[in-house]
């Protein structure tokens, strides 16, 4: 496969690294997500609380998610 990855026009290698390199951030982040919606949001009282109207949970999922994927993972792809 990397021979046939070599011979790739350039721009089509570029266009093909962004969509790898997007779905696999994209696929991560969805996981966490998941994974932190059904154990850390099922907590009593997490998902009522507020702060100036804005739910927190999601929020604090987002963010956390965001923190973890840039700290622990390394993305890369075939087409660099």
């Amino acid at each position: 496969m990397n021979k046939q990855v070599s011979q790739l026009n350039p721009a089509i290698r570029k266009i093909l690294h962004s969509i790898s390199i997007t779905a696999t951030y994209a696929l991560l982040f969805g996981v966490l997500s998941l994974l932190q919606e059904y154990t850390i949001g099922l907590i009593p009282g997490l998902n009522k609380l507020q702060l100036m109207g804005i739910p927190v949970e999601p929020v604090f999922i987002v963010a956390f998610s965001i923190f973890i994927i840039v700290k622990y993972f390394e993305v890369s792809s075939p087409y660099e």
